[in-house]
């Protein structure tokens, strides 16, 4: 998300404070893919920077801690937290030190942590984001077949 922001224009903060463990967000506009995941779902957040929302974006999601969670730029879409993640990925992430130097540190769980939150969010998490996902995966498509019959 912030190399899309960036790229629109956007100010990056990178002494936003590191987010990191499963906590809520507040999705605050219809958009396909967030829409499979409910009002205020449980996210994987893993990051230490922050953007700001591009001008002429159109904010998806927020979070108490961080105002632009999601943002659509016309197909673009920008996200700060991971839908990506399922289990082996996230083992994956626990187990790759540079990923995992700052668990434990102030206020970001430890490893067996963000292990026991995983456990309650991603059985719930995964099926929502693969539906999200694959929204978006057929509006690239669309945009794409469109293209092509244009040429």
């Amino acid at each position: 998300m912030q190399l899309l922001a960036r790229a629109l224009g956007a100010p990056d903060n990178p002494a936003h404070g590191t987010e990191i463990g499963f906590a809520p967000l507040d999705v605050v506009a219809a958009d396909p893919v967030l829409d499979p995941l409910g009002g205020r779902p449980t996210v994987l957040h893993w990051h230490g920077d922050a953007a700001e929302l591009p001008a002429g974006a159109r904010l998806l999601a927020s979070s108490a801690l961080t105002p632009v969670q999601a943002f659509r730029a016309g197909s673009a879409l920008g996200l700060q937290f991971h839908l990506e993640v399922d289990p082996g990925l996230l083992a994956a992430w626990l187990d790759e030190p540079t990923m995992a130097r700052d668990l434990g540190r102030r206020g970001v769980p430890d490893r067996q942590g963000v292990s026991d939150q995983a456990a309650r969010a991603l059985p719930l998490l995964v099926p929502a984001a693969e539906v999200g996902l694959a929204a978006f995966a057929a509006q690239v498509r669309t945009a794409a077949d469109r293209t092509a019959a244009r040429r």
